[in-house]
């Protein structure tokens, strides 16, 4: 289609719309097709129907104001696209520069706010790097602290063991010290044995007295006074030796006893020695 259907304008470098109009070429239905032809015919109407009642065709008249006309639509229809044209890219170069400027000047904010922004990220960065420093100290300081608290809880169960094994040694101390008193006392003055042996020492010295009275007496030929005093002589004798019986028991007990003391006494020696060891932290052992 090479004329607008709606106002007839030449179509120009098969453009889609109408130089003139505007219409789409597409989307208007052809109305009315003009051609050159039909323009004259109508112009030919026209210069009929100027004279009046009496229609008189002029040919020369209507093709030469057919022909100026189609010269000036020509001339018109060729101009009027390129000046559209035109326009728009003045407009559009006016807008780009418009967008050009505001662009460079939304460019200069964008950078002035990514340098501020990069400053300020820097100093967040280095606020950060001192308090990562500053968190590793303290995590530093923290290890250590945690480990002074385990070793002093450490050294609070060492001495908590230490007490305890003391105080058991001087349980153990004392028990064996009341058996070592008794054992004494076993010996001592007003003891069973200390008196059996003071009342054997004392049969003993009157049976021999007895005996020598006898004796004595026997070898006066007073038979009957001697076998008299040596009858109390033998009396004294068994005396003593019930005396001596007492003294070989208590002993029996007094040597039972401190065997047991010796015993004791050497457990009590290992244990002082582990004592000594769980307070010197040199023993682990529970």
């Amino acid at each position: 289609m090479d004329y607008c259907p709606r106002c007839g304008s030449h179509r120009i470098d098969q453009s889609e719309f109408c130089g003139t109009c505007g219409s789409a070429f597409s989307d208007v239905p052809p109305a009315k097709a003009q051609s050159p032809d039909s323009a004259q015919g109508e112009d030919t109407r026209v210069s009929s129907s100027i004279i009046g009642d009496h229609p008189v065709t002029h040919p020369l008249a209507s093709q030469t104001e057919a022909s100026g006309s189609e010269s000036a639509t020509t001339v018109s229809r060729g101009t009027r696209p390129w000046q559209i044209v035109t326009g728009l890219l003045v407009i559009g170069m006016i807008g780009l520069a418009f967008a050009t400027v505001t662009t460079n000047q939304s460019l200069d904010g964008t950078r002035a706010d990514l340098a501020s922004t990069s400053s300020a990220l820097a100093s967040t960065q280095q606020n950060l790097s001192a308090e990562s420093t500053s968190l590793a100290e303290a995590e530093n300081d923290l290890s250590r602290l945690a480990d002074e608290q385990a070793n002093l809880q450490l050294q609070l169960g060492g001495r908590e063991a230490c007490i305890k094994a003391q105080q058991a040694d001087q349980t153990e101390l004392d028990r064996l010290y009341e058996m070592l008193r008794t054992n004494f006392n076993r010996s001592a003055k007003g003891s069973d044995l200390a008196n059996a042996d003071i009342a054997r020492e004392k049969a003993l010295s009157q049976g021999m007295e007895f005996y020598y009275q006898g004796f004595s007496r026997a070898y006066d030929g007073n038979f009957s006074s001697a076998n008299a005093s040596i009858d109390k002589g033998n009396a004294a004798i068994r005396s003593a030796d019930a005396k001596l019986k007492i003294i070989n028991a208590e002993t029996k007990k007094i040597d039972a006893m401190s065997d047991l003391l010796s015993k004791d006494l050497d457990a009590l020696a290992a244990q002082i020695a582990n004592t000594i060891a769980i307070c010197q932290g040199t023993n682990t052992a529970t």
